[in-house]
């Protein structure tokens, strides 16, 4: 179990709060404010139920940690959602809007400009260190990857990732169909750091690997 104690659980549900409301515009927009309140107080609950699930990955510490929560946030939506006779394109679609606005947020323009910065800091260096660690596979729910050189044309850097925990994650939670919506909004969350993602196959859509090539771009990309 990742988070145990009651003080861990509550912060996580603070966080689910405070992220909930990026996607509140978007469920009014959908269902109207009456529909959106009974939608976010069902979704905390089904969050509430999931937090104990998480698989370790290791804490704060891995970067992925953060991935496999945001995910939790999502499946808590879809969880809620088919409840309410939703299909899984829906959920989808719904939760690629709202990220899409989220990112394109004065908030996300501004740290964008510091993304630069930051990688050069803390960049191949420690995605080659992070993904060898990532190799040993300490813990079974995690990402194992590896950093792969960029050719310095078609592609700066990438990853290829030989095993996904947030796949891992949503099968142990019987939500498998729900796991190739995950990996569609990895494109909007590149064009916000200001690169292109390219990729021909995932781990979700029964492809042997995921392989993440990234060309670091000034003008937005348009989806796919």
């Amino acid at each position: 179990m990742l988070l145990k104690d009651a003080f861990q659980r509550q912060s996580l549900l603070f966080l689910f709060d405070i992220s909930s409301t990026q996607i509140r515009p978007v469920l009014i927009t959908h269902f109207g404010k009456k529909e959106m309140v009974t939608i976010l107080k069902e979704t905390r609950q089904e969050m509430d139920t999931l937090i104990p699930q998480l698989p370790d990955t290791g804490g704060w510490r891995n970067p992925h940690t953060q991935l496999i929560i945001a995910s939790a946030f999502f499946l808590a939506f879809y969880c809620t959602l088919t409840e309410h006779g939703h299909s899984a394109d829906d959920v989808g679609a719904l939760i690629d809007e709202a990220v899409r606005k989220m990112y394109s947020s004065r908030l996300f323009a501004l740290m964008r400009l510091f993304i630069p910065i930051q990688r050069n800091f803390f960049g191949n260096q420690a995605a080659r260190r992070l993904a060898a660690k990532s190799q040993k596979r300490r813990y079974p729910g995690d990402f194992v990857y590896e950093f792969v050189e960029g050719d310095g044309e078609s592609f700066d850097y990438g990853f290829d990732y030989l095993e996904c925990g947030i796949c891992k994650f949503f099968h142990a939670q019987q939500a498998d169909e729900f796991s190739r919506y995950m990996c569609r909004l990895d494109y909007p969350i590149a064009e916000a750091m200001g690169t292109k993602l390219i990729r021909t196959s995932t781990i979700a859509e029964q492809g042997i690997r995921c392989d993440f090539r990234y060309k670091r771009q000034n003008a937005p990309m348009t989806h796919f």
